[in-house]
């Protein structure tokens, strides 16, 4: 399921981006080509309502490494429109997820776009 949201935040990042901006979800120790996205999973949960029914969380981290180092107009631009484009987001079987607890902070020049996914599972 981690894999699938992954690939659904892709996918809505480059229907709002477009193709010039890098989206990876694996550290990138070299040859990092701004500006781009990075997509971690930091946290899951997962809790058994009744049965065999449960709830999954999971709290995504999507990094923006701006094209212009330390451009704060540009992260706060990124930040805004993430907000609305990370709302909801397609799965790849057609379900939607509402991404809920959005915020977002600036840290030495990346911005660090904080998003929590929902979904049953049976």
């Amino acid at each position: 399921m981690v894999d699938e949201i992954k690939d659904a935040l892709s996918i809505r990042l480059k229907q709002s981006f477009g193709d010039d901006y890098e989206i990876y979800s694996r550290k990138v120790k070299q040859g990092l080509e701004v500006p781009c996205f990075f997509i971690n999973i930091f946290s899951q949960s997962k809790t058994q309502i009744i049965g065999n029914r449960y709830y999954l969380e999971v709290s995504c981290d999507v990094h923006y490494f701006p094209s212009v180092e330390d451009d704060n107009d540009e992260l706060d631009n990124v930040g805004s429109i993430l907000f609305d484009d990370l709302e909801y987001i397609t799965m790849l079987n057609g379900d939607q997820l509402r991404g809920t607890k959005m915020s977002y902070e600036k840290f030495e020049g990346v911005l660090h776009f904080y998003v929590t996914y929902g979904t049953w599972l049976t």
